[in-house]
């Protein structure tokens, strides 16, 4: 049953699952669905808890909704590639198949995602320097990490331990 609400939850986060075998049930497709639109509702609610605790200027928004887009974008895409690892392990675990080469690889595509998160966030904060304040930015900072972690903690309680 765990593993397959994780692979449900990657499928779902990825929009399909390419790399497994079968296609999902209709009733998979339904849970995918639904999952796809709370995915969306979570970055809606990011932008939206961005915007009331930083209480931007006129003038500081325009310069900040462009850049701060453009984060989002790429901690989609990082969303992404980290759900297709996902998945793979997921159908790796469902197979029996997890062998010691694909542990490596999984746990190498997984630590390049941490990495590249890091990455994105100290680049977007950083970048914000001629724009916000050094106490805006640590908010900012505060609270892409507070939001991160909420995101993330739903997602891995979900995902069963290698064996």
């Amino acid at each position: 049953m765990r593993l397959m609400l994780a692979f449900v939850l990657t499928s779902a986060l990825l929009g399909s699952a390419p790399c497994l075998a079968n296609p999902p049930s209709p009733e998979e497709v339904d849970t995918l669905n639904r999952m796809k639109q709370e995915f969306t509702n979570i970055d809606i609610n990011r932008i939206g808890v961005i915007s009331q605790q930083l209480q931007l200027t006129d003038q500081e928004a325009k310069q900040f909704w462009p850049l701060y887009q453009n984060h989002l974008h790429r901690k989609i895409q990082l969303r992404d590639q980290q759900l297709q690892t996902l998945a793979t392990y997921t159908e790796k675990l469902n197979a029996g198949s997890l062998d010691p080469r694909d542990a490596t690889a999984l746990l190498a595509f997984s630590m390049l995602y941490e990495r590249d998160q890091i990455d994105n966030r100290k680049s977007l904060i950083l970048g914000l320097g001629k724009v916000l304040g050094p106490t805006q930015q640590l908010r900012l900072y505060q609270l892409e990490l507070l939001l991160d972690t909420e995101i993330r903690q739903g997602l891995l309680r979900q995902i069963p331990l290698a064996k």
